[in-house]
């Protein structure tokens, strides 16, 4: 039996991702999502960047909460048939 890997179906997808965090307000001028050996994904300075600046921002928009999962037409029904 052959497993997917992850690390692959993700790569095919990191476009599309950013491309939905730029259409949704992201800046993602100060990193780069990439594959840290042994870790996974993750997010990488592409600048120096100051101790005050700020590295990302995420617009209360697409932030997942209990409230927003909950009024998700995609998810709000299976977390309530699977609570964990």
């Amino acid at each position: 039996l052959l497993k997917s890997n992850p690390i692959c179906d993700r790569e095919e997808h990191l476009h599309s991702f950013i491309d939905w965090l730029h259409s949704n307000g992201v800046d993602t001028s100060n990193f780069e999502i990439c594959s840290f050996e042994n870790y996974g994904f993750g997010l990488k300075a592409t600048k120096n960047l100051a101790s005050d600046e700020c590295f990302l921002t995420v617009p209360r928009s697409i932030i997942i909460t209990t409230d927003t999962i909950m009024t998700s037409s995609s998810f709000g029904s299976l977390i309530i048939k699977d609570q964990l």
